[in-house]
């Protein structure tokens, strides 16, 4: 039995082609880690950004609706009022009062609701009538909607403030994002798995000669010597041999 037999069945013979692909896996296993590190970072970097401009919406409409409050005659016509003059880009806000009834709402309806924004808004400040919420994402066609309520007091009523904000950039981005890591990880992998290989057949080639010279050694050239080259282990093979 020869003495590669037992790799037979469980893997490469070759030692150069084993060699690569254990320095290809050693490197993809780091590069795969970093690629969804990277992609949970983008993603949550995008999710806290899209936050950021909900709050800031909520903020200057809050902060509007109590300048319109001096000039109205009720705070449910300051809150109408500013929001049909304050308009937000792909921000829809509603307005409900304390029991949880609409008090104002946007005539736009975001085709990333579906058409039915009022309703999912509603719903969602009704699940927390008390105060301001963090903000949450309800599944939808395009990625779904982020939601943001915050809670305001105009004169004596309490009113709760809602933005919605729809993902789909959000998720169109992220979708980039994969197709670049599907794209480069793979061509980095082939290119590492190829240097690995040439690297490994430049190492073992003082191998690989010595072992063609020890084969043209019979009993009438006992006097052929191994080539003394390689790295350090191999110089001293070759030496001993040729003591």
């Amino acid at each position: 039995m020869s003495a590669t037999a037992p790799w037979r069945g469980r893997g490469p013979s070759s030692l150069r082609v084993r060699l690569a692909i254990g320095y290809t896996v050693a490197l993809a296993i780091p590069l795969i880690i970093f690629a969804v590190f990277s992609y949970l970072t983008f993603s949550q970097a995008l999710v806290a950004r899209s936050d950021a401009f909900i709050g800031d919406a909520l903020n200057v409409f809050i902060r509007e609706s109590g300048a319109e409050r001096m000039q109205a005659r009720s705070s449910r016509d300051a809150l109408q009022t500013t929001l049909d003059e304050v308009r937000f880009r792909d921000v829809r806000v509603i307005v409900l009062d304390s029991a949880g009834a609409l008090v104002a709402s946007g005539a736009e309806h975001d085709a990333a609701m579906g058409g039915d924004g009022d309703r999912v808004l509603t719903a969602l400040a009704l699940a927390t009538p008390r105060g301001d919420t963090v903000p949450r994402t309800i599944a939808g066609p395009q990625g779904g909607i982020r939601i943001l309520t915050r809670s305001v007091v105009l004169g004596r009523e309490r009113f709760f403030v809602s933005g919605a904000y729809p993902l789909r950039d959000l998720v169109a981005v992220l979708g980039e994002i994969r197709t670049v890591f599907l794209i480069a990880l793979p061509l980095l992998l082939l290119a590492a798995a190829f240097g690995a290989y040439v690297l490994a057949e430049r190492s073992l080639a003082p191998v690989a000669a010595m072992a063609t010279r020890a084969e043209e050694i019979t009993a009438q050239n006992l006097d052929q010597r191994l080539p003394v080259a390689g790295g350090a282990e191999l110089m001293g093979l070759a030496r001993v041999f040729n003591a």
